[in-house]
């Protein structure tokens, strides 16, 4: 009888540790939610504000093919420097990227912050040769992150270096707290952007996005492309029939 009595206690001890650990994980699941209910609301509000007020990065003409700032010296000279960050690609993306970035007047868009993905080995000497070239070589920074995603990397571990990117990413805008991210498509853009947003959903800092196309693209957009054209400040596009069936992208000429 008294084996049966303490088997019975141990038992009901049992299942009491198995409810108080259950409620704590339903607590923790529900708390969770909630957070993600709020941040889904504010990066929804973002979304819904970068929508309706498109081109709020101060300065940049749609008036002829250049993204200068300011539209005579005098005013680049008084305008106040706007930290940039410039999300490279490779290949083909880096080469336009260079050339969009050239449009631009350094005197406004300082200090510059270069990103490339961790395991792209020859953007940096690209760009390094064109800043030398330019003499600035001593005023920009190379800021590596992760990819999302590698060339033949399976689908299933995707999520998790997604994930990881994003998290970092986020990182790193709170690092250098860009006042514009220029990007021009390439994967390695979509966590910075995501980290970008996330931070203003969450009132820490505000990023302009300022997307341009790439010039391949002439009647449809990009994946990048559609996936930023609700959320960047400014859509940039270089075929005009593009603004058609994107009316609220802008043309402003060929960039590259």
């Amino acid at each position: 009888m008294s084996m049966c009595v303490s088997w019975l206690v141990r038992l009901r001890l049992r299942y009491r540790r198995v409810a108080e650990r259950s409620i704590s994980t339903m607590m923790f699941l529900w708390l969770t939610l909630a957070l993600a209910a709020v941040v889904s609301i504010r990066v929804a509000v973002v979304a819904r504000r970068r929508w309706r007020h498109r081109g709020a990065v101060t300065g940049l003409t749609s008036s002829s093919p250049s993204l200068s700032l300011a539209s005579s010296a005098t005013e680049a000279a008084a305008a106040p420097p706007l930290r940039t960050m410039v999300v490279l690609g490779s290949g083909g993306h880096t080469a336009e990227m260079m050339s969009i970035f050239d449009r631009c007047d350094r005197r406004v868009y300082s200090p510059v912050v270069y990103v490339l993905a961790a395991t792209d080995a020859t953007s940096r000497v690209r760009v390094e040769a064109y800043e030398a070239a330019k003499g600035n070589a001593d005023n920009v920074v190379f800021h590596a992150i992760p990819r999302a995603r590698e060339v033949h990397q399976s689908w299933l571990s995707t999520p998790l270096t997604t994930l990881w990117a994003c998290a970092y990413c986020v990182l790193s805008v709170l690092n250098f707290r860009p006042a514009v991210i220029l990007v021009n498509g390439p994967g390695t853009c979509i966590p910075m952007c995501f980290a970008a947003i996330l931070l203003e959903a969450l009132g820490v800092h505000s990023s302009k996005i300022v997307f341009v196309e790439s010039f391949c693209r002439v009647k449809s957009l990009s994946m990048t492309g559609r996936l930023l054209y609700p959320l960047a400040n400014r859509f940039i596009v270089q075929w005009p029939q593009l603004m058609v069936a994107y009316p609220r992208s802008e043309y402003i000429g060929r960039l590259c």
